[in-house]
């Protein structure tokens, strides 16, 4: 009789049937995403706990003491960060029923607890975190990375079952705090928001004036990538850059850093000669524009220099191209030499040995920040070069290493670093001779694609290249006509390379892949004392530092102390794979294969041309021994 009379009747007790409906509908959307919030807050504090053993690799030096704060506020920011990305597809969620949508909603929570702890273990025993050839390993031989043995298996259950109970805690806790007063739930947003805030705010306020500790966390924590606001910063007149890089450059002896590198001191051996050097890289310089047509005075000076054919950057970008040259390990510890703000050991080694520094970028030397890296603590480093145009600014830096030939002090060595850029911006001067014609009168990027012809554009690019030989041939012919050369190792090589859709995949310029045309670069190695030879076996910008370092310099440390490469003065080389590095990921380059190593944890194979493969041929053996070289320096 009751239901009869309540089909019937269009409204109940006085009100409508549809605004009954809508209110129960109401009711359960503002519960259920109540308990989202509830699941969200407490996940946040588990996540912090399992993460804890983080914090367990973070120095902090007497006197610090906003880094307790930084740390903590770090630790909670980017970890509630990541409870709240896995809340979010809930929201869209909320209509199910209670019991199912609490189901959906805690499975995203489960699956990040899982991978925090996982990482916690990879990071506390190679410390880098978890990617692609780690998962690769793990699942096709996980006893050559890690070895499994039975109490590890009981120790992972054990963590595996305190894991599900943490997380049956935070349901059952979220069941009781969700009917609980909103001002709770305010209170605990309130407090990670300000958390977040206050880490970044921190980190990019330090990280401008040249701070190495607060930035010398970054690299410990998982998918953290702090903010920074530098010329912001000083556009509104809250620091001065030069100042924070002067102060820097006076107290950089004091090293805050959470890198091994190197692994022991390094030592001289008494009385060993001290060369002067001179390291010429061209932005953006294929292989195979190493040529007499493109660059005649360059192949000329080859004719008595070591010539590699098969030689690799250390990256398809200028960052991890200039990183490896002068670091010789892999890209993968840029971070944490960024944040440390470390000098490389080859920079170290010159300044030991009182070299006299002339170092000249045509590109800012800020943008990547090798005045906090590679060029740390250099008295009076010039930033900026000035010139309206990049070719105007690679004349101007080849002016500036003329003269300081002309004014050094003659009883000390030098070093000196000259970066052209008129080839990564397609610049020359406008009264030249060309001698690659038809040329593009200008670049205009939105017209390239899978069908566009790059004759004319190539032909730009050969010119800009033909313009920097001309400035290289002055700087070469002075170092001859003064006798320089008796006494100077010469460098010549180039960052990265420069693709013009080699492979028809659409990629242009560098960046983007880890095929030759991006990563396979010239190198020319001049020794005063070595005869001219050409060489066919893959090499690479990690052997660059132990090349100068083991016999020019006299340094006895064994080469593995600080590089992964090897001196290629040595005629024993290997073919070996190489690890290289872009912004975002990283690949292993070896044989007729490349594996890159994609954010998100997955891996992709492809042939030299970027031809996807369905498996990899390298053995896992190999790389393991390439995920070591990627542990070896980190503390």
């Amino acid at each position: 009789m009751y239901f009869r009379s309540f089909v019937k009747c269009p409204t109940l007790s006085g009100y409508p049937l549809d605004f009954m409906f809508f209110s129960a509908l109401r009711e359960k959307l503002c519960f259920n995403s109540r308990w989202i919030f509830c699941l969200l807050l407490l996940n946040t504090v588990l996540l912090c706990l399992i993460a804890l053993p983080y914090v367990s690799w973070m120095d902090i030096p007497e006197g610090s003491w906003l880094s307790y704060p930084y740390i903590f506020s770090t630790q909670v920011g980017l970890f509630g960060l990541m409870a709240v990305l896995c809340a979010i597809p809930s929201l869209l969620l909320l209509w199910l029923p209670t019991r199912l949508f609490r189901f959906i909603a805690v499975l995203p929570f489960i699956v990040t607890a899982v991978m925090v702890a996982i990482d916690t273990q990879v990071y506390n025993q190679y410390r880098f975190h978890l990617n692609g050839f780690v998962f690769e390993l793990l699942i096709e031989g996980g006893d050559q990375i890690i070895d499994v043995s039975w109490f590890t298996l009981l120790v992972g259950g054990v963590v595996v079952f305190g894991l599900i109970n943490a997380i049956i805690m935070t349901i059952v806790l979220a069941n009781r705090w969700v009917k609980t007063k909103k001002r709770y739930f305010l209170l605990g947003i309130s407090v990670w928001f300000s958390c977040l805030l206050f880490s970044q705010l921190t980190h990019a306020w330090k990280y401008a004036n040249f701070d190495q500790v607060i930035p010398s966390y970054s690299h410990h924590w998982p998918l953290y990538l702090p903010l920074t606001a530098n010329d912001w910063l000083e556009d509104n007149g809250w620091v001065e850059q030069q100042a924070g890089r002067d102060a820097h450059t006076k107290i950089s002896h004091q090293k805050v850093t959470n890198l091994n590198y190197p692994l022991k001191p390094i030592a001289v051996e008494a009385g060993s000669e001290t060369p002067n050097m001179v390291v010429i890289v061209l932005d953006a310089w294929r292989f195979d524009d190493a040529n007499e047509q493109v660059t005649p005075n360059i192949e000329t000076f080859g004719k008595q220099s070591l010539v590699f054919k098969e030689h690799l950057s250390g990256g398809n970008s200028t960052q991890m191209g200039i990183f490896s040259l002068f670091y010789g390990i892999p890209s993968t510890y840029w971070d944490a030499v960024r944040s440390s703000q470390q000098q490389p050991v080859l920079m170290e080694t010159l300044h030991s040995l009182n070299y006299q520094m002339s170092i000249h970028g045509s590109a800012p030397l800020h943008s990547p920040p090798f005045d906090r890296t590679v060029f740390a603590g250099i008295q009076d480093l010039t930033v900026t070069t000035p010139g309206d145009t990049p070719a105007e600014r690679d004349r101007k830096i080849t002016d500036d290493f003329l003269e300081f030939l002309d004014s050094k002090d003659d009883t000390k060595p030098y070093f000196g670093f000259l970066f052209y850029d008129a080839a990564h911006g397609t610049s020359f001067p406008n009264d030249m001779k060309t001698p690659f014609e038809p040329y593009w009168d200008r670049v205009d990027h939105v017209k390239l694609n899978n069908d566009f012809d790059p004759t004319e554009y190539r032909n730009r690019y050969r010119n800009s290249l033909f313009y920097i030989d001309k400035l290289i041939g002055e700087v070469l012919g002075k170092l001859e006509q003064t006798g320089e050369l008796d006494n100077t190792i010469v460098v010549i090589t180039s960052d990265h390379g420069e693709e013009f859709n080699d492979y028809k995949k659409n990629y242009w310029g560098h960046g983007s892949n880890y095929a030759p045309a991006q990563v396979h670069v010239p190198l020319y190695l001049y020794h005063p004392g070595k005869a001219a030879d050409i060489i066919y076996a893959r090499t690479s910008h990690l052997d660059i530092p132990p090349t100068l370092m083991k016999e020019p310099l006299g340094v006895s440390n064994d080469i593995s102390d600080y590089s992964v490469g090897v001196d290629l003065f040595n005629n024993n080389r290997e073919e070996n794979w190489v690890i290289v590095g872009s912004y975002m990921d990283y690949g292993i380059v070896g044989g007729n294969e490349i594996i890159v190593n994609r954010p998100g944890g997955y891996t992709e194979v492809t042939d030299l041309s970027l031809n996807k493969k369905e498996k990899r041929t390298m053995p896992n053996s190999e790389l393991t021994k390439l995920l070591v070289q990627m542990s070896t320096y980190a503390k």
